[in-house]
C-alpha cells in the first residue's frame, strides 16, 4: 500500500467535460472537420515521475536475503501520481507540436495552422483530433506515433462511450450500446416504456408502493447511478424525473422502480420565492454561459454575448435593474455577478414565453405534447 509523503502533492489531474465534447462536435460540424480517434497504450508507463519513489516487492518476488526498495523512474499503474504524471507527460508532448492548452479547460489543445484551427481533446488516453485538413490530422496522428505506443482509430465513431456518426452535414451524438446494455441489465425489474418520463403533475412520495427487497433495491440505486451519465451525455430530456426519483435511495419501493427513467442533480440551495429561484438559476446559466463564452474566444469562434432567456419577469427586472426590495435584498451577493456580466456585454437576459420554455422538461413533468415538442427544440432527434 502507498504511504502519504511528500511525494505526493500533487496527484489531481484533469479530464475533458462533456460540455467541451459537445462544444468540439458543434464547431466540427460547422466548419466541416475531420473527427480522428486515438488511443495512446498503457498510457500511465510512458510518463516519467518528477518525484523521488520507492517501492517495494512482495516477500514471493525477493531473490536475496534482506528485503530492498527500489526507486521508480517511470509511472506504473496503481501509483496515486500516475495520472498526473501522465497528464503533464501528454501537455509537453502535444505543446511539443505546437499546441496550446485551454484555460478554459485544461484538456483541450489548439492551435492555428494556416489560419484554421485544429484542436485535440484529451480524457486520460483518449485523444479526439479535429482539423479541416486532412493531412493534417493525418501529420498530427504520425507525430504521436513516433512519440508514445498510441493506437490509430481512425475516423471517430465510438467515444467515451458515445457513438459519433455524421450525415448530411451533421454530426449525430448517441449513446445507442450504452442504453441498450443498461436496458437488458434493468428490464428483468420491470421497467415500462412510455412517451414521456413522468406524466403531468406526478406526486410520488417516500412510502407509495411496496417496499422493495434488498437486492432489488441495490439494482434501483446502481441503475440511477448509470443513468447519471446517458443523462449528461446524450439525453437531458430525462433529467427531471430520475433526479426526483433519486430522493428515494434510501428506500425505494416498486413505485419507484416503475418510474425510473433518468437522473439530475439536485439544486444545492433552496429559495425562498419564485422570482430568487429564477435568478439563482439565472446565475447558474451565468456561470456555464461564461465558461462556454472563454472557450469559444480563445478558439477565437466567436466573442459574442451569450445569450439566457427566462420566463420570469420579476427576476428580468432585478436583474436589468439594480433596485433592493424585501423581495429581493437577501439574495446572496454571489447570485449578483450575473447582472455585472449583463452590464459589460459578457451576457444578454432576455423574456421568452412559458410556451417556450425549453428548460421545463429539466425541472418538471410536462404533458407528453409538451415535452416532445421541447425535446425536439433541445436538438435531440430520431436518427435512422
Amino acid at each position: 500500500m502507498q504511504k502519504q509523503g511528500s511525494e505526493q502533492l500533487e496527484v489531481w489531474a484533469p479530464t475533458s467535460k462533456q460540455p467541451s465534447l459537445r462544444f468540439l462536435i458543434s464547431i466540427a460540424a460547422e466548419q466541416e472537420m475531420h473527427l480522428h480517434q486515438m488511443d495512446v497504450k498503457s498510457a500511465f508507463l510512458n510518463a516519467e515521475l518528477d518525484e523521488d519513489v520507492y517501492i517495494q516487492l512482495p516477500p514471493e518476488l525477493e531473490t536475496g536475503g534482506d528485503r530492498q526498495v527500489y526507486q521508480l523512474q517511470k509511472a506504473v499503474y496503481g501509483l496515486k501520481q500516475a495520472p498526473r504524471a501522465w497528464y503533464n507527460k501528454l501537455k509537453d508532448l502535444l505543446a511539443g507540436l505546437g499546441f496550446k492548452q485551454s484555460e478554459a479547460d485544461p484538456a483541450v489543445y489548439f492551435q492555428f495552422m494556416n489560419g484554421q484551427l485544429e484542436i485535440i481533446l484529451t480524457h486520460v488516453d483518449d485523444l479526439l483530433i479535429a482539423a479541416a485538413d486532412l493531412n493534417r490530422v493525418q501529420w498530427i496522428k504520425e507525430q504521436l506515433k513516433g512519440l508514445v505506443d498510441i493506437k490509430d482509430m481512425g475516423p471517430a465513431s465510438y467515444y467515451l462511450g458515445m457513438e459519433i456518426s455524421r450525415k448530411d452535414g451533421k454530426i449525430l451524438l448517441t449513446q445507442h450500446k450504452y442504453t441498450r446494455e443498461l436496458l437488458e441489465k434493468f428490464s428483468p425489474m420491470g421497467l415500462r416504456g412510455r412517451d414521456s418520463p413522468l406524466e403531468d403533475k406526478t406526486q410520488i412520495s417516500r412510502t407509495a408502493g411496496v417496499k422493495l427487497t434488498e437486492e432489488k433495491a441495490s439494482k434501483y440505486r446502481e441503475t440511477v447511478g448509470a443513468l447519471m451519465y446517458l443523462q449528461t451525455g446524450t439525453r437531458p430530456d430525462l433529467a427531471y424525473a430520475v433526479g426526483l426519483l433519486a430522493r428515494f435511495f434510501q428506500s425505494p419501493t416498486e413505485l419507484h422502480m416503475d418510474l425510473l427513467t433518468s437522473v439530475m442533480r439536485l439544486q444545492p440551495t433552496v429559495a425562498v420565492s419564485t422570482m430568487e429561484a429564477e435568478y439563482m438559476a439565472a446565475s447558474a446559466a451565468a456561470k456555464e454561459a461564461l465558461w462556454l463564452r472563454k472557450l469559444m474566444c480563445e478558439l477565437q469562434v466567436s466573442d459574442k454575448p451569450v445569450h439566457i432567456w427566462g420566463d420570469n419577469q420579476s427576476a428580468l427586472c432585478v436583474l436589468k435593474d439594480p433596485i433592493s426590495s424585501a423581495r429581493s435584498k437577501h439574495i446572496d451577493t454571489m447570485h449578483h455577478f450575473v447582472r455585472e456580466r449583463i452590464q459589460m456585454g459578457q451576457l444578454t437576459y432576455q423574456y421568452i414565453s412559458t410556451a417556450d420554455m425549453v428548460a421545463d422538461i429539466l425541472t418538471k413533468a410536462t404533458k407528453v405534447a409538451v415535452f416532445h415538442k421541447m425535446r425536439n427544440q433541445m436538438g435531440l432527434v430520431e436518427w435512422e
